[in-house]
């Protein structure tokens, strides 16, 4: 800091400077000394530990008026019955109404501890052994119906790991032992999707998923 200034007994938990007669709060002081400028109505400084009086700064960082409040607002929120309510298989939404907070406020909390906040329940059903069925060449509809799951489910699961699915409202069925046929006599995918009347785009999500 620049200039003439004195430390005085902290105001409403910030340390005070005295400077030309005027009061001003030290951790701003501070950072405009690092930044080379006056900091902006909306610019905040945030005290990363918490601790209002540490005025470091490696301590301090500055944030948009909006995101600060909302990183206090979020710090309130008990991070243990969090914790404790998501391992007992409740979901955001669920968690977020229990505790009157928006959901995005759980999701980012949960963040903030290093937390996956799309962890879910274990699936019910075997990924692998859907996977083998698709390559299989059955249908979405009819895995979805063995593993007793909606169609949706199996859909949004499958196409986190990459994989494409056909479903029954697909027009194109495909021959599994026909396509591997003309894949083993050199036969490229485009000619393949060509051979059997069907995009290559299309295809070749089908050829990705069967590993060809």
């Amino acid at each position: 800091m620049t200039g003439r200034y004195t430390v005085s007994k902290p105001a409403n938990y910030y340390r005070v400077v005295k400077r030309n007669g005027q009061s001003l709060k030290e951790h701003r002081l501070i950072v405009e000394n690092l930044v080379g400028r006056k900091l902006l109505p909306h610019e905040h400084v945030h005290h990363i530990n918490g601790d209002k009086l540490d005025n470091r700064p490696e301590n301090l960082s500055v944030l948009h008026s909006s995101d600060h409040m909302s990183l206090h607002h979020r710090l309130t929120l008990d991070i243990e019955l969090i914790k404790t309510m998501r391992s007992n298989g409740l979901s955001m939404d669920c968690i977020a109404k229990e505790l009157g907070v928006s959901r995005s406020a759980i999701a980012r909390r949960l963040r903030d501890e290093g937390m996956d906040t799309q962890a879910r329940r274990p699936l019910s059903w075997n990924i692998e052994e859907a996977i083998d069925l698709i390559s299989q060449g059955i249908s979405r509809a009819e895995i979805a119906r063995r593993f007793s799951v909606s169609e949706s489910s199996l859909r949004k699961v499958l196409r986190k790991r990459g994989i494409y699915a056909p479903d029954t409202r697909s027009k194109h069925i495909y021959d599994i032992e026909r396509i591997r046929a003309l894949r083993s006599t050199g036969m490229s995918l485009r000619g393949i999707s060509k051979c059997l009347g069907i995009s290559e785009t299309t295809f070749y999500r089908y050829a990705k998923c069967i590993g060809l």
